[in-house]
């Protein structure tokens, strides 16, 4: 799904919880699994069930990234 964005404008990192307890408590990670949108401001976050592409390209595009054309 991501394969439709512009690259230079994403980075997607999988953060393994029980291995970087600290990264979850920076993020205020206390579900999982969970897609946090760290940049622009507002932090934004999907929480469940990350299939649904719809919610994922929903957020990325009130984010302003686009998917291609």
């Amino acid at each position: 799904m991501l394969a439709r964005f512009d690259e230079r404008r994403l980075r997607l990192e999988i953060c393994d919880v029980s291995r970087n307890p600290e990264r979850a408590e920076a993020d205020a990670v206390y579900f999982t699994p969970m897609l946090v949108k760290r940049s622009p401001l507002p932090r934004a976050f999907v929480l469940g069930d990350l299939s649904d592409a719809k919610a994922i390209v929903e957020l990325l595009e009130s984010c302003g990234v686009n998917p291609r054309r």
